[in-house]
């Protein structure tokens, strides 16, 4: 309990955040094919990561756990008459809301996640994958109790 402690809140009681390297992975690939995804990005709090959908590069966030706030995987499309439209899974207003979104994603090999977004009919599934360099829920293990 100690460890979490000090994991959760530095020596004078005060709460800090949880770091994490987050890394984009390629859209799918569907040539000619619209509406086309031209960017993703994660957003928790004041953290914002884009996915251009580039050389992966790892990106730290920080996850203030302690804040109400919102969490949000978003992918913006172009259709085929360069038009834009948007596609989201979302938690509002939520304590711990990164981790209720990872919830919503399907985990992968190495902690990967990916969400699939449809359209407004339920159609047309867009999938937004990230990696993190560790298990976003390591933060909860806890070690050394009943034999572990």
């Amino acid at each position: 309990v100690a460890k979490i402690g000090r994991l959760f809140w530095d020596s004078q009681g005060n709460p800090q955040p949880l770091y994490l390297n987050v890394q984009s992975l390629p859209f799918e690939a569907k040539e000619h094919v619209y509406p086309a995804p031209i960017v993703s990005y994660l957003v928790t709090g004041d953290e914002t990561f884009h996915n251009f959908n580039q050389s992966p590069q790892w990106h730290p966030i920080k996850i203030e756990w302690w804040k109400v706030n919102n969490s949000t995987v978003v992918m913006e499309l172009t259709n085929k008459n360069d038009s834009r439209s948007y596609r989201d899974e979302k938690v509002s207003h939520s304590l711990w809301s990164f981790f209720e979104l990872l919830n919503k994603a399907k985990r992968f090999e190495n902690n990967g996640y990916c969400w699939e977004l449809s359209n407004e009919f339920g159609e047309d599934i867009s999938k937004v994958s990230l990696r993190f360099s560790e298990d976003p829920w390591s933060f909860f293990h806890v070690t050394g109790l009943g034999g572990e």
